[in-house]
């Protein structure tokens, strides 16, 4: 986990070494609530997947 800031923004990251997200891209209620809920508050999220396994979510919200 790495938590930074920039100008204006919170920038969050949360990498995981399970076995990720599907090739498909298909996401559950999770990401899609947790996807709504940062552009209610004006942010990104981005879900990159590793394809060596493992997943990183990457939140960036303004301050």
């Amino acid at each position: 986990m790495s938590v930074a800031t920039r100008p204006g923004s919170l920038v969050v990251a949360v990498t995981d070494d399970g076995v990720g997200i599907g090739a498909d891209g298909a996401s559950g209620i999770g990401l899609t609530s947790t996807s709504v809920a940062v552009r209610r508050l004006g942010g990104s999220l981005r879900v990159l997947p590793d394809p060596h396994g493992g997943t990183t979510w990457r939140l960036e919200l303004p301050c």
